[in-house]
């Protein structure tokens, strides 16, 4: 959430910031088109297994595509289109009632999220 705010209080936004507001909107779509698995760490995999609209997912695997090239992607204006799919994952997972989520979904993001940290933390 902190690089959504940071998002919307810039002007542009670091085109690699978008990747950490992109992915976890798209595990929690992922995780609605399959509940109780865990999500794949491949991006371009995650990303096609919860299906996005094509516009959207035209415009992540440009961003893919991009990032393939460089390290330094610069900075760009956020894209209305993903600004809309993250919002619209993050008001999906935020009005669920908490009581009917599926417990193997928290246990699924548990093992995901602890599986992001031994495979990227610093050690």
């Amino acid at each position: 959430m902190q690089q959504w705010q940071r998002a919307d209080a810039e002007d542009g936004i670091a085109i690699k910031r978008l990747f950490y507001i992109l992915r976890p909107a798209a595990v929690l779509r992922w995780m609605r088109h399959h509940p109780g698995a865990t999500p794949p760490m491949h991006f371009p995999t995650l990303v096609a297994g919860g299906d996005p609209p094509a516009h959207v997912a035209a415009i992540i695997a440009d961003l893919i595509a991009r990032k393939a090239e460089t390290r330094e992607l610069g900075q760009a204006p956020m894209p209305a289109d993903i600004i809309a799919f993250a919002r619209a994952e993050y008001d999906i997972a935020e009005a669920e009632p908490k009581g009917l989520v599926d417990p193997g979904a928290h246990k699924a993001a548990d093992a995901a999220f602890l599986e992001m940290l031994e495979r990227f933390a610093p050690p």
